[in-house]
């Protein structure tokens, strides 16, 4: 479990997020690769706003797993996989024949990431379940937006 929580945090996450950000560029991608991007720095964004709003304590953590030190409400270890992995499903499924792939493990990641944080003893199961909301909230607003802005600009007249 303590392999599978480290699959969301900042320190694995920012770099997969820049080699893919480079690779969707090199494949004439970039938008994808703002999307992706997006929904990450958004989703920090939108949790260290609601842990200020909360203020949760953590459960006391499990195994001598060390306590983090922000509040607990929401995981952010939920919320950012969930809109990482789940974005880069989007992203990767758009038009591919492996959309099934690509959906299974931008689901399974975050669930199993989530998972381990309540294992760990370093979440409530309400944290989790919270992050996962509030990561569906922000995706679909992005992706909706994203789906409102125009592929290109008209000619200028």
């Amino acid at each position: 479990m303590r392999g599978v929580t480290r699959l969301g945090e900042s320190w694995f996450l920012i770099p997969l997020g820049l080699l893919l950000a480079v690779i969707l560029i090199r494949r004439g991608r970039a938008r994808a690769a703002v999307a992706l991007g997006a929904a990450a720095a958004g989703s920090e964004l939108l949790n260290a706003m609601l842990k200020a709003i909360f203020h949760r304590v953590r459960p006391d953590a499990f195994f001598g797993f060390p306590q983090p030190e922000n509040y607990s409400f929401p995981s952010g270890h939920a919320m950012t996989s969930a809109c990482f992995y789940g974005a880069l499903a989007v992203v990767l499924a758009g038009g591919s024949a492996r959309k099934a792939i690509y959906w299974a493990g931008g689901v399974a990641a975050p669930l199993l990431i989530g998972l381990s944080r309540v294992y760990l003893g370093v979440h409530y199961p309400t944290d989790v379940l919270a992050g996962y909301a509030a990561a569906i909230v922000w995706l679909t607003i992005l992706f909706r937006l994203d789906r409102n802005v125009p592929r290109r600009l008209p000619p200028a007249q």
